[in-house]
């Protein structure tokens, strides 16, 4: 049985030594060049190819600002604030039979009634 650290130096020795026949056989500059004029040909393709698209100016509306559904509002100035404790979270919480019910992030549930207008 062979030592895995052996057998993975000896291939890493191995394609070593091919990379290196490679390099002084001049393979490698020839795949780089080859992959250096593939490349350059195809930014000059997309770079001067002409396309049947004419561009258009975007003019955007004119700003209306804080108006319509925007516009401000203290809808949400009397929002009561439950507290949990320590407890961190709730990422969610639904309503259900007049109850808000909720979980913090370490599990702890909580509820509580509200009153209904």
């Amino acid at each position: 049985m062979q030592n895995c650290s052996f057998s993975a130096s000896l291939t890493y020795a191995h394609m070593k030594s091919i990379l290196a026949r490679y390099y002084r056989e001049g393979h490698i500059k020839k795949l780089a060049l080859s992959l250096l004029a593939a490349a350059a040909l195809a930014a000059a393709y997309l770079a001067l190819w002409p396309v049947p698209i004419t561009p258009v100016a975007w003019n955007p509306p004119q700003n209306t600002f804080y108006t319509g559904m925007f516009k401000a509002n203290d809808t949400l100035a009397g929002l009561e604030r439950l507290s949990i404790g320590d407890n961190h979270g709730p990422e969610d919480a639904t309503l259900w039979q007049g109850l808000i019910y909720t979980v913090s992030q370490n599990g702890n549930g909580f509820n509580k009634a509200i009153a209904s207008k």
